[in-house]
């Protein structure tokens, strides 16, 4: 066997995918003294977390902050058992500013998530007094759910869901809240009108509207943005470093597919899988980990299937809208245009439920809520001091794009790796970008006049980038979405049904999002027999 298979080449887990879930769970594991390989289809490591860099000026893809990072919290646990520290810079108490744009010459009204959250609460009583008694449910049931999810350990099964759930003192609450939609615990409460985009608008960067997210994510999300939200010196590249281990095998440029071992002699050692890569190379695994979308793994697994349970699941699971996310660099330092250390909300006139109802792409960018992330006000590191544009700040600003490639030109996604001068995207995808960022810009030159005339690089990412550089086949960065026909339970774990092969990542259960991923990449590997 080991003419065939050296010894080097039998590895305790293989893993596919160098997001942050994959990273994580091949750092713990090798951190356990466990050997390790992980296989990159692109050319870099990294997945959402990678940034991009132009002319020296660096655009985060994938973090834009992370909360609740206290000693004790599940973040905070899971670095300990990575063995790594990350540095902090803490946002303003302000973290995030939403900014209702009124148009004309009459000024914009602003409202403040801030901390701690019962200073926020107070806020909106002030601002609302009719509504109070519906906020001060909101927030109770926001502390009961957040409570309840602090006691349940990564990664998160229907087991132990249903041991906290039997020891929590709110099961009826909890249980009632589970089966609801963000929209339904909205209406029950009362909060309409302004109040409820204040409290909904999340959700719009998450891909999913009101009236289909999973009320029990929503609380968990909204509760999370208060606990300590930080961003990370040197951002996504610092966290992909952290989580480099010189114990892992990291192999770039490298698809691969699975197959069973039938070698009794490999069984005997605890193999099970047989890695092969396109290059030519064959690796031996006791355990295999698959962090891309779960739809994925049959087209490289040769032998085997998903059991008819689990493809159904897959089957019915939903994705999210995608997001067209606009880059911007500037001549000066952002504070120097009046933007703080936070992110910015720029409400529109299309509310978090219309804007997954419209499908022109010129009225999206003019009127849906658009999240604006100020990365290098919270780490100027960002940018090299000798960039060629001559930069000091950068920003990037996203919003809602209907799920769907023919907007950009044509229906079929592979056309937009294929040159134009063969049949691919070409000048009517190239002029609907620029008409989609003439208005973006607009829009924010608008609200923050100073930066008329300063911006000295700018470029719209659409969903089909994603395509392009991720291999995300869905047009969007996320993992499936958070509706509650795809909560917990609902929604894929880290079995496969097949003996040493596991999901893990934001398409397993509870849902997507940095902490979640890292959480689930942690657990595993603690978890998991080897």
């Amino acid at each position: 066997m080991h003419n065939m298979y050296p010894p080097h080449q039998v590895f305790d887990a293989v893993v596919f995918g160098s997001g942050l879930a994959g990273l994580s769970f091949a750092r713990r594991l090798a951190v356990k003294g466990k050997k390790v390989l992980l296989l990159e289809k692109s050319k870099s490591l990294g997945g959402h977390l990678l940034p991009f860099e132009r002319a020296g000026a660096v655009f985060e893809v994938g973090i834009h902050y992370i909360a609740d990072t206290a000693r004790g919290s599940h973040f905070a646990s899971a670095l300990e058992r990575l063995n790594i520290e990350l540095e902090p810079i803490a946002l303003d108490d302000q973290f995030e500013v939403l900014r209702f744009e009124k148009g004309g010459a009459s000024a914009d009204e602003e409202i403040s998530y801030c901390r701690p959250m019962s200073q926020f609460s107070e806020e909106l009583e002030r601002l609302y007094p009719e509504q109070a008694l519906s906020i001060k449910k909101y927030f109770e049931a926001l502390e009961i759910v957040w409570q309840f999810m602090r006691t349940v350990d990564f990664p998160l099964t229907t087991k132990k869901t249903l041991r906290a759930f039997f020891k929590s003192n709110h099961k009826l609450r909890l249980g009632k809240l589970a089966f609801q939609t963000l929209g339904q615990f909205l209406d029950e409460l009362g909060i309409h009108g302004k109040l409820r985009e204040i409290l909904a608008v999340h959700h719009v960067l998450i891909g999913v509207p009101p009236s289909r997210v999973s009320a029990v994510l929503h609380m968990v999300v909204q509760r999370y943005y208060f606990e300590n939200a930080c961003f990370v010196r040197g951002g996504g590249r610092a966290m992909i470093d952290a989580l480099l281990h010189p114990a892992v095998e990291y192999k770039t440029n490298c698809p691969a597919e699975i197959e069973r071992a039938h070698d009794t002699t490999l069984a005997g050692e605890g193999v099970r899988y047989v890695v092969k890569a396109q290059s030519g190379e064959k690796y031996l695994a006791r355990n295999v980990v698959w962090t891309p979308d779960p739809r994925l793994l049959e087209e490289v697994a040769e032998g085997f299937s998903l059991s008819a349970f689990l493809r159904e699941k897959l089957r019915r699971v939903e994705t999210p809208h995608a997001l067209v996310v606009g880059y911007f660099a500037t001549q000066k330092a952002l504070e120097d245009y009046g933007l703080k250390n936070c992110n910015y909300w720029l409400m529109g006139t299309l509310d978090s439920e219309q804007c997954y109802l419209e499908q022109d792409l010129e009225l999206l960018a003019a009127g849906a809520p658009v999240y604006m992330s100020t990365g290098s006000l919270r780490d100027p590191e960002a940018i090299k001091p000798d960039n060629k544009i001559g930069a000091h700040g950068v920003f990037q600003a996203m919003f809602l794009c209907p799920p769907t490639s023919d907007i950009w030109g044509g229906d079929d996604l592979d056309t937009y790796r294929v040159p134009e001068s063969r049949g691919g995207y070409g000048r009517g995808y190239r002029l609907k970008k620029e008409q989609i960022l003439k208005t973006l810009t607009q829009r924010i030159v608008r609200c923050w006049p100073a930066l008329e005339g300063e911006l000295v690089w700018c470029e719209l990412g659409t969903p089909l980038t994603h395509r392009r550089y991720l291999n995300s086949v869905t047009l969007n960065g996320y993992g499936f979405a958070p509706t509650v026909s795809d909560l917990l339970w609902k929604r894929p774990g880290t079995s496969t049904g097949e003996e040493g092969l596991y999901f893990c990542g934001a398409h397993v259960r509870p849902a997507h999002g940095i902490v979640t991923a890292l959480l689930n990449g942690v657990g595993l590997a603690d978890s998991m027999g080897t």
